[in-house]
C-alpha cells in the first residue's frame, strides 16, 4: 500500500507537469494534495514496517518527536487545502465566468501556502505542549506510530490541560475547515440543481465529486479519532480509524481523482499519442494579392482539370460551366474617376465564384508545382501543410535557412505569383489561432486577437432582434472551445469575453447561459465536420426593419389563411420561419464604393432651386403646381420639395389632387407632362383609371379641375440599372407614408412586390 501511495501520487504529479493542459487551478491544488500524502505516509509507513519485518519495535524520543512533527504539519495541513480545494471548486460551478479572475495565480499560492505555513506552526505548539511533559518510567505507546493522543496517555504529567488545548484546537482547525467544505457544496449542490438536463447536472458534479469523496474518508476518520473522549475502550478502535486516514486515504487519493475524472484520463491518452519531433518550426505561406494575380489561361486550365475527374459522361455539362466562367473573368468591368476599365487578369473579390475559383487555381497549384519532383528537396521536410485560401500553415522539421531557400524558389515562377512567409520555432499566429509548439512537441492552439482590435460587439440595446443579439455570445464562446486545445485557455478566453460583452451591456444571464453551452459541448465535436442541413422549409426573407414584431405578429396571425391552400400546405411549416437580412445602416448611408475626388463645382449658370415648377413651354403648365412644398389633405402635413422637377423632368414620382381634396400618387419614367397628359387622356376617353373615374363620377369629367405636384425625382447610379423598378418602390413608400389607398384616397392595386 505504501508503493501504491507513493507511484500514485508520482504519476499524478508528473502527468499535471507534463500536460499543459492540467495547469489549472484544481490540478495545482492536487498536486499540492499529492505532495502531503507522499510526505504523510513516508514519515509513518517506513518505520511501521521495519518493525513488523524486524521486530524493532524501539523509537527514540527524538524520532518520536519528529514523527510527530510531520503527522501534524500533514493532517492539518490536509484539512486546510481541502477547504482550499473546497473554495476553487464553488468558483468553478457557482461563478464560472469570474473563474480566471478570482482563481488568478496569486489566489492559487496564497491559498496552497497558508495550509502548510498554519500547518507548520500549528506542530510546532505540539511540540511544546508534549517536550515539556514528562514519561517517568513509562516507555510503551499503544499505537502503530507517535500519535498524539497515544503519546499523551505515556507521559505521568497531568495532561489535562494538554488535552483541553489540543481539543479546542483540533475543534477550531477540524469543524471550521469542514463547515468551509460544506458551506461551499451546498451552494454547489444549489447550482447543480438549477441546470435542467440530468446530463449536465451529472457532469458538473463529476468534476467535484472526486474530492468530496476524500473530505468524507478523511475528515470523517480523523476527526472521529480526535474528537472521541479519552478512554481504554477506544484505543483499538483509534488505531483502526488512524490507520484509515494515515494510509488508506493516501492510497486511495491517486484512484479517485483519476477513475473519477475524464481530463486524466483523456490527458494520459493524449501523452501516448506521437508527437513532433524537437526542432520542428512553425512556418506560414501568405499569397499577395492573389484574386487579382491569377492568369486567366492558368485559371480556366485550374478548374478544367478538376472537372475532368468527374469523367467523359459531364462533358457537356463541364464546357458549359467553362464557358460561362470564361465569360465572367473576361467582362468584369469595374468604374473609377467615371471611367470604366475592364479587369485583364484576376478575378473580383467581391464575386460569389471568387473564393472557390482561387481555391481550385490553388489546389491545381500544390499539385502541379509544389508536392513535385523539383521541390522534393524541400517537401520531404512538411510534416503538416495546412491551407485555407490563400493562407498556408506547415509544420517544418528542416533548418530555418532551408525553409527560406524554400520560399525563394516558390517565388521563382513565371505565374505571377509573390509569396511571403514567417517561421518561428515556438509560437506563430495564424488567422485567428495563436500556436504553439509546448515542450514535448505537442501543438497547443489558442484565440488571437490583433493588439490593434477593438470592442466592436454588436450594443445590447441596439435594434436588431433579440435572439440575433443572444446568437452573438453563444456564437463567441463556442468559438473559444473550439480554439483553445487547453481549458486553462478557454477559461482565460471566457473571462476577457465577458468584460468585453458587459462593456457592450450584455445581461450578465445571458452570457452565463451561453458559457455554460459551450463548457457542456465537448471540443471534439465542435472539431467534427459539419454536415448541412437539407431544410426544405420556406423561410419569409426581408430586410430588417424596427417594426420587425409586427410584422412577425401578421404573418403568425394569418399563416393559417396560406395552410388552406393544398399545394402550399404540403411545403409550408406550421408557423412561419422569418429570416432578416441586414438593414441600412450609417456606414451604407454615408459611405460609397464610387469615389469621386473632383465634386460638381457651382457656377453663376447653376441653380440650386428646388420645388415644382411649370416649364412655361407647354399647354400642361396651368396644371402643375408651383410649390417648394405639398400638403397632404387627409391630415395637413406638409412635405417639402427637395429637388427641382417641371414638366420636362422624367423619372418622377407625383401627386394629383382634385377639388374633394382626393389625393392620388404615381410614378413615370417619362416627362412629367406627358404623364399628365395621358391622364387627361383617359378621363376625356372615358378609360377605367382610378383618377377617370373619380373625375367623371365627381366632377362632370373635367380633367382641368386636377392639380399635380413633382414632389420626388430618382435617378440611377453609375452602374445603372432598372429604373422603373427604383420608381415602383419609391411610389409604394409614398404611398403608405400618405395612405393614399382607397377607400379614403384614390390609388388602387398596391403590392409590396417592387420589394421582392
Amino acid at each position: 500500500m505504501y508503493l501504491l501511495c507513493i507511484f500514485g501520487n508520482l504519476i499524478i504529479i508528473v502527468v499535471v507537469w507534463a500536460a499543459p493542459r492540467l495547469h489549472t487551478p484544481m490540478y495545482f491544488f492536487l498536486c499540492n494534495l499529492s505532495t502531503l500524502d507522499m510526505a504523510y505516509v513516508s514519515s509513518i509507513i517506513p518505520k511501521l514496517l521495519d518493525s513488523q519485518i524486524t521486530g524493532n519495535n524501539r523509537i527514540s524520543f527524538t524520532s518520536c518527536c519528529t514523527q510527530l512533527f510531520m503527522s501534524v504539519v500533514c493532517l492539518t495541513t490536509e484539512f486546510l487545502l481541502l477547504s482550499s480545494m473546497a473554495f476553487d471548486r464553488y468558483v468553478a460551478i457557482c461563478v464560472p465566468l469570474k473563474y480566471p479572475i478570482i482563481m488568478n495565480k496569486n489566489a492559487c499560492i496564497i491559498l496552497s501556502i497558508t495550509p502548510w505555513t498554519f500547518g507548520t506552526f500549528n506542530s510546532l505548539l505540539y511540540i511544546f505542549l508534549i517536550s515539556n511533559l514528562s514519561f517517568c518510567n513509562s516507555k510503551d505507546i499503544s499505537h502503530f506510530y507517535c500519535e498524539t493522543k497515544a503519546v499523551l496517555r505515556a507521559s505521568c504529567s497531568d495532561i489535562k490541560h494538554v488535552n483541553i488545548v489540543i481539543v479546542s484546537e483540533g475543534f477550531a482547525i477540524g469543524f471550521i475547515a469542514f463547515g468551509m467544505i460544506l458551506t461551499s457544496y451546498v451552494f454547489i449542490i444549489s447550482s447543480i440543481l438549477k441546470i435542467k438536463t440530468s446530463s449536465r447536472r451529472l457532469k458538473i458534479f463529476s468534476s467535484c465529486s472526486s474530492h468530496l469523496t476524500v473530505v468524507l474518508l478523511f475528515c470523517g476518520s480523523s476527526l472521529s479519532v480526535y474528537m472521541n473522549p479519552d478512554s481504554e475502550d477506544s484505543t483499538e478502535l483509534d488505531i483502526m480509524l488512524s490507520l484509515l486516514y494515515v494510509a488508506v486515504v493516501p492510497a486511495l487519493n491517486p484512484l479517485v481523482y483519476s477513475l473519477r475524472n475524464k481530463d486524466t484520463k483523456d490527458t494520459v491518452t493524449r501523452l501516448q499519442e506521437i508527437q513532433v519531433a524537437d526542432g520542428t518550426y512553425l512556418a506560414s505561406l501568405d499569397i499577395e494579392a492573389l484574386y487579382t494575380n491569377i492568369r486567366h489561361n492558368l485559371g480556366i486550365q485550374a478548374v478544367q482539370s478538376y472537372l475532368n475527374t468527374k469523367g467523359t459522361q459531364f462533358h457537356n455539362h463541364n464546357e458549359f460551366i467553362l464557358t460561362l466562367l470564361r465569360f465572367l473573368l473576361t467582362h468584369n468591368y469595374f468604374l473609377f474617376k467615371d471611367q470604366f476599365y475592364l479587369q485583364s487578369n484576376g478575378t473580383a473579390m467581391g464575386s460569389k465564384c471568387a473564393p472557390n475559383y482561387a481555391n481550385l487555381f490553388l489546389g491545381w497549384w500544390e499539385d502541379t508545382i509544389v508536392f513535385t519532383d523539383g521541390h522534393e528537396l524541400f517537401t520531404k521536410h512538411i510534416l503538416f501543410w495546412g491551407r485555407f485560401i490563400d493562407d498556408v500553415l506547415i509544420l517544418w522539421d528542416g533548418t530555418e535557412s532551408l525553409f527560406h531557400e524554400f520560399v525563394k524558389s516558390l517565388n521563382d515562377n513565371d505565374i505571377g505569383m509573390a509569396f511571403t512567409s514567417e517561421i518561428h520555432s515556438s509560437t506563430l499566429t495564424f488567422l485567428d489561432l495563436r500556436i504553439s509548439l509546448l515542450p514535448g512537441g505537442r501543438v497547443s492552439t489558442e484565440v488571437y486577437r490583433k493588439p490593434t482590435s477593438t470592442n466592436t460587439f454588436l450594443q445590447w440595446d441596439s435594434y436588431h432582434p433579440t435572439p440575433l443579439k443572444k446568437g452573438i455570445p453563444i456564437g463567441q464562446y463556442i468559438r473559444a472551445r473550439r480554439n483553445c486545445s487547453d481549458d486553462s485557455e478557454f477559461q482565460k478566453e471566457c473571462s476577457t469575453l465577458y468584460e468585453r460583452f458587459l462593456q457592450r451591456g450584455y445581461p450578465k444571464k445571458t452570457l452565463h447561459r451561453a458559457y455554460k453551452r459551450a463548457l457542456n459541448t465537448k471540443r471534439t465535436d465542435l472539431l467534427k465536420p459539419q454536415m448541412r442541413s437539407q431544410s426544405t422549409v420556406i423561410r419569409c426573407v426581408g430586410t430588417f426593419d424596427s417594426r420587425h414584431r409586427e410584422v412577425s405578429n401578421i404573418l403568425q396571425k394569418h399563416w393559417h389563411v396560406l395552410k388552406v391552400d393544398t399545394d402550399l400546405k404540403e411545403i409550408l411549416s406550421d408557423r412561419p420561419q422569418i429570416t432578416y437580412r441586414r438593414g441600412r445602416n450609417l456606414k451604407d448611408h454615408l459611405v460609397h464604393s464610387f469615389y469621386n475626388p473632383d465634386p460638381i463645382k457651382l457656377t453663376w449658370l447653376s441653380t440650386s432651386v428646388v420645388g415644382c415648377y411649370p416649364c412655361g413651354r407647354c399647354s400642361f403648365c396651368p396644371l402643375v403646381q408651383k410649390s417648394k412644398f405639398f400638403t397632404n389633405p387627409l391630415n395637413q402635413r406638409r412635405y417639402e420639395i427637395r429637388q427641382f422637377i417641371n414638366c420636362q423632368t422624367k423619372g418622377i414620382i407625383y401627386i394629383a389632387i382634385c377639388p374633394c381634396q382626393k389625393l392620388y400618387v404615381g410614378k413615370t419614367v417619362q416627362e412629367f407632362r406627358k404623364r399628365i397628359c395621358q391622364h387627361i387622356s383617359s378621363i376625356n376617353t372615358k378609360k377605367d383609371t382610378p383618377i377617370s373615374r373619380h373625375v367623371r363620377f365627381h366632377h362632370s369629367g373635367n380633367p382641368n379641375c386636377l392639380k399635380f405636384w413633382g414632389i420626388c425625382k430618382k435617378s440611377l447610379g453609375p452602374r445603372r440599372g432598372n429604373l422603373d423598378r427604383v420608381l415602383y418602390q419609391e411610389e409604394a413608400r409614398w404611398i403608405y407614408r400618405l395612405e393614399s389607398l382607397n377607400p379614403k384616397e384614390l390609388n388602387e392595386g398596391f403590392t409590396f412586390t417592387s420589394f421582392l
